[in-house]
């Protein structure tokens, strides 16, 4: 983690190997600086995802404007209740996809932008 953008709302800039976003923390501990492990939450279906011919692997979003997230990872499963289950680097982020929007196919490379991440710290 590398700044607290709103300590109320739990607002937080972050930097990984997958690129620089924010997040909502998720945790009753205060935020702090320093290195976490934190499991990526999505917590909203998605609507609508691209296919993605750049960076398979990747984080992006403004912290500044707190704008949305962009996510680009390559689908590994899709259940038939929706969850898609997609790798984003070495990790595997669990989506939920609208019922009313077309799946992507297992192995496609999909982009998607999402309002915000949630940021679940836990230790190794």
């Amino acid at each position: 983690m590398l700044e607290i953008l709103d300590a109320e709302r739990r607002e937080v800039r972050f930097r990984s190997d997958l690129g620089d976003a924010w997040g909502v923390w998720q945790a009753d501990v205060v935020p702090s600086e320093g290195p976490f492990d934190v499991e990526i939450d999505i917590p909203e279906e998605i609507t609508t995802w691209l296919p993605s011919d750049g960076d398979a692997d990747m984080l992006n979003g403004d912290p500044s404007r707190r704008q949305a997230v962009t996510v680009h990872g390559t689908v590994q499963t899709v259940d038939e209740d929706s969850m898609t289950s997609l790798r984003v680097g070495r990790d595997i982020m669990l989506i939920e996809m609208s019922n009313e929007t077309v799946p992507p196919q297992p192995g496609s490379t999909i982009r998607f932008d999402t309002p915000e991440i949630h940021l679940y710290p836990y230790q190794l």
